[in-house]
């Protein structure tokens, strides 16, 4: 009920003023949607109050509202394109005929396409497997090489390749 969350905001406003005056010091509400009812979609506040008047201490305090609905919706508006972009990614990565996959700093494989389930002979278990999804990796000589040797955990340790 919009009654009921305004006499919220009020209280959550008046809680911020008394630490303002008893810290005699500004004090910041976190932002909150607030809807009159017929509106059709809530706006978003967020509200300050400062301690302000004489020497002894507080003789009023100063409220005032600021409207950040542009702002939330800026904010939503950037995370919904950093999910597009990755799902762009994802799908680039998916459709390339090389075999391509990628690692996090500490070499976890993250994201991999068909191509390289295929070079690799297997289906490597994301954020679990390191540095590449073989299970053996061996020079042109035939000789093993440690996984922590490859090529991928050189480059992440700064190595040269």
């Amino acid at each position: 009920m919009p009654g009921q969350a305004c006499k919220a905001i009020w209280a959550r406003l008046g809680e911020a003023v008394q630490r303002g005056v008893d810290r005699n010091e500004a004090a910041t509400l976190e932002p909150f949607a607030w809807a009159r009812a017929g509106d059709p979609e809530p706006r978003h506040f967020t509200a300050s109050c400062a301690p302000v008047g004489g020497e002894l201490g507080a003789g009023g305090v100063l409220c005032f509202f600021v409207d950040v609905t542009e702002s939330v919706h800026a904010r939503a508006r950037r995370d919904q394109g950093v999910r597009e972009g990755g799902r762009r990614y994802h799908d680039l990565l998916a459709g390339l005929p090389a075999a391509v996959y990628t690692t996090d700093a500490e070499g976890r494989v993250q994201l991999f396409n068909e191509a390289a389930v295929a070079l690799w002979g297997r289906t490597p278990v994301a954020q679990q497997d390191r540095f590449c999804g073989a299970f053996r990796i061996f020079t042109p000589e035939g000789i093993p090489v440690p996984l922590e040797r490859c090529a991928m955990a050189s480059v992440l340790r700064g190595e040269d390749v």
